[in-house]
C-alpha cells in the first residue's frame, strides 16, 4: 500500500506554497528521524535540497540527498525517505501535466527519476527559489522562463543508465579512483586507447561536460561528505580532495551549492 498525493501536496511541514500558471512551488521541512512512508506524487517535480540530508528509496535504488543536490521525480514514482540530519529543508518545483507534455514531446526517451548533476541546472533551481521569495509582478514570467530552461536541461542530459563503451567506462573508473590527483589528457587517452580528440568528443556526448568538470564534481562531492560526517578542518579537506587551497574549495563549493563550507557544515 502507498499514499497517492494530489497536486500541491507534500509530506512534512509545508512552509510556503504558491502556484504560477501550472507551476507549483513549495517549501517543505522535516525533522531528524522523520520517516516518509512509500508515497507517490500526481505530478512530476524537481526537488532542490536546501539543508540537511536524507536517504531516499525509489524502486530498487537508493540515493543520499545532500544540500545543493537537485533531483527529478516523474509522476507516480513511488519512493520513501528517512531524514538523517537534525532537520532538512527542500524547495519543490512541481509541474502540472501540460508542462511535462511540452518536455516529453521534445524527446523519445522517457523522463526517469534521476539526480540532475549539471551544476548549471541546480543554479536555475536556486534562481527559481529567489523569484519565489521575491514574488513581485515579474516573478510569474521569470518563473515560467526558468522552468522552461530547467526542462530543456533535463531533456539534454543523458539517461542515468545509458550504456557506455567499455573504454569510456575505464576512463570514468579512473576519474573516480584518482579524482584527488592531477590528471592530464595523456593519462586518460592511455587508459582509453583512443585519440584524445575522440575521447573529448565522446566524453562530452555521454556526460555533457569535460573530464575536468567531471573530476571537479567528484572532488566537491567528496568534500561535501567530509563536511557532513567529519570534523576535519576546511584546509585539510581542501588538500585531501585535491584542491590547491581552502579558498579554491570555497569558491567551487559555493558555485555548486550556493553555500559556503561553514554554512554547508551547519546544515548537517
Amino acid at each position: 500500500m502507498y499514499t497517492q498525493l494530489s497536486s500541491g501536496c507534500f509530506l512534512g511541514k509545508v512552509l510556503n506554497r504558491r502556484r504560477y500558471e501550472g507551476i507549483l512551488l513549495t517549501e517543505t521541512r522535516h525533522q531528524r528521524n522523520d520517516w516518509l512512508p512509500v508515497h507517490a506524487h500526481q505530478n512530476a517535480y524537481f526537488c532542490l535540497i536546501r539543508r540537511g540530508q536524507f536517504s531516499e528509496h525509489f524502486g530498487t535504488q537508493q540515493r543520499l540527498c545532500k544540500p545543493g543536490m537537485l533531483t527529478f521525480h516523474p509522476p507516480d514514482e513511488r519512493h520513501s525517505e528517512r531524514i538523517e540530519s537534525e532537520s532538512s529543508a527542500s524547495f519543490n518545483i512541481e509541474l502540472e501535466p501540460r508542462w511535462l507534455k511540452w518536455a516529453t514531446d521534445q524527446t523519445a526517451a522517457p523522463l526517469e527519476s534521476r539526480e540532475v548533476e549539471n551544476p548549471e541546472q541546480a543554479q536555475l533551481a536556486r534562481k527559481l527559489l529567489e523569484e519565489f521569495e521575491q514574488n513581485d509582478n515579474a516573478s510569474s514570467l521569470a518563473i515560467q522562463g526558468l522552468t522552461l530552461q530547467l526542462l530543456a536541461g533535463l531533456i539534454r542530459s543523458p539517461k542515468p543508465e545509458s550504456r557506455l563503451p567499455a573504454w569510456l567506462q575505464r576512463v570514468q573508473q579512473m576519474l573516480h579512483a584518482r579524482f584527488q590527483e592531477k590528471l592530464d589528457w595523456k593519462d586518460l587517452a592511455t587508459v582509453a586507447g583512443v585519440h584524445p580528440v575522440y575521447l573529448g568528443q565522446a566524453f562530452r556526448k555521454h556526460f555533457h561536460c569535460t573530464p575536468g568538470d567531471y573530476q571537479r564534481r567528484l572532488k566537491i562531492k567528496w568534500a561535501q561528505q567530509q563536511l557532513l560526517t567529519t570534523d576535519l578542518t576546511l584546509a585539510d579537506i581542501a588538500l585531501r580532495a585535491g584542491f590547491s587551497d581552502q579558498s579554491h574549495l570555497t569558491r567551487h563549493l559555493k558555485q555548486h551549492t550556493g553555500l559556503t563550507p561553514m554554512a554547508f557544515r551547519r546544515s548537517r
